[in-house]
């Protein structure tokens, strides 16, 4: 047989303080610091258990939710990025057209850009009508070059 010294006792312990609980009537155990039952803490361990369980089930829900929120979130990424694309391949068409037209412009040459229009004649480049009269010799009209801003007249007579 195990001398007294060597078998340990399991005792009940209270939850708040951590004294060892004492017998105050057969089947109830006591603390002397807190005065709680044994059956009150094991009312309060399932009322834990129990709100606990509650806690970690909100924790789980507002974790899915953020993972659905995140998932649309990436969703949304993706579209946005292939829309960005799409905007760039477009943006990059109209860049090579504006240059394509733009070179077709430079190529041009003044005379074959105005053939009903009358020429400036110190530059050769398209004019703009000022003023306008009819007077005894036909239409007298003002002119001035757009690019080198020179001016002069022009009588047209009706034949």
């Amino acid at each position: 047989m195990k001398p007294r010294d060597t078998i340990k006792k399991s005792r009940p312990i209270c939850n708040l303080c951590g004294e060892i609980l004492i017998n105050r009537l057969p089947q109830t155990k006591f603390c002397k610091e807190c005065g709680r039952t044994m059956k009150s803490m094991e009312r309060n361990k399932k009322k834990f258990i129990k709100r606990n369980k509650e806690i970690i089930e909100d924790k789980d829900y507002a974790i899915n939710s953020l993972k659905d929120n995140l998932e649309s979130q990436n969703n949304v990424i993706s579209a946005l990025k292939s829309n960005l694309k799409s905007r760039e391949e477009l943006v990059d068409g109209l860049n090579k057209r504006i240059k394509y037209h733009e070179k077709k412009e430079k190529n041009k040459s003044p005379v074959k850009e105005c053939r009903n229009i009358l020429l400036c004649p110190a530059c050769k480049y398209r004019t703009d009508v000022i003023d306008g009269r009819v007077s005894k010799y036909g239409f007298r009209r003002r002119r001035v070059c757009s690019k080198c801003k020179h001016r002069f007249t022009t009588y047209e007579v009706l034949l």
